[in-house]
């Protein structure tokens, strides 16, 4: 039925100049250069999901009661990613990004320290407002800091550097979790995040800031 409905969906039509497809950085501008250098510092550290959920049930949580919390998690993504794109587009992108990678770090730190179950809800809860603030509107920076004819290209980097550093976020947290516990997996997940979040708020400073909506 998706399919089906991509022929009602009229694309615009492409206005950039046809280049001939290139690989390598060099395609790219110094500033979605480092935009994605940031990605890549943050997704060193950002594990799969699967670490909250372990977390959970290492606090005593039963598994009907770690399933409702990721429910929570995806309603408040769900319903916080339209005012999150709201808010990039009046505040600018790049602080609303910002502000999405200073709350995973705050989550993840929360997740190492805390010992009661009872702090799962709002756990879960607040990180649901860092995938809003991130998810989309990380794309949508990226669309503003390269020009049309590699857009695509682009994406497909972002794409890229999310898959592998994941890969390597998981991996590494998993043998912190068995050589250090689960609190060694937050503290360096949230360091990470909290890493990126400096970099990208003091050398991340694109020239093209009209572009960007920042006020």
């Amino acid at each position: 039925l998706g399919v089906l409905l991509l022929f009602l969906v009229k694309e615009r039509p492409f206005t950039g100049k046809f280049k001939k497809p290139a690989l390598g950085w060099n395609i790219f501008s110094k500033d979605l250069k480092m935009f994605l250098l940031v990605n890549l510092i943050f997704y060193l550290g950002n594990s799969s999901d699967a670490f909250l959920i372990l977390r959970a049930k290492d606090l005593d949580m039963s598994m009907a009661q770690v399933i409702l919390a990721y429910v929570l998690y995806n309603l408040v993504y769900s319903l916080f990613s339209y005012p999150a794109g709201v808010l990039a587009d009046r505040l600018g992108k790049r602080k609303v990004f910002f502000i999405g990678l200073l709350v995973f770090s705050a989550v993840y730190f929360t997740f190492a320290m805390v010992r009661s179950p009872g702090w799962i809800w709002p756990l879960f809860a607040v990180y649901g407002l860092y995938t809003a603030m991130t998810d989309g509107v990380g794309k949508a920076y990226i669309s503003v800091l390269v020009d049309e004819g590699h857009r695509a290209t682009a994406l497909g980097a972002y794409n890229m550097i999310i898959g592998l550093g994941g890969f390597m976020a998981s991996l590494i947290a998993g043998v912190l979790w068995t050589a250090l516990g689960p609190q060694a997996t937050f503290i360096y997940g949230g360091a990470a995040a909290g890493l990126a979040a400096m970099v990208f708020i003091t050398l991340a400073r694109p020239k093209t800031v009209q572009r960007i909506s920042e006020p």
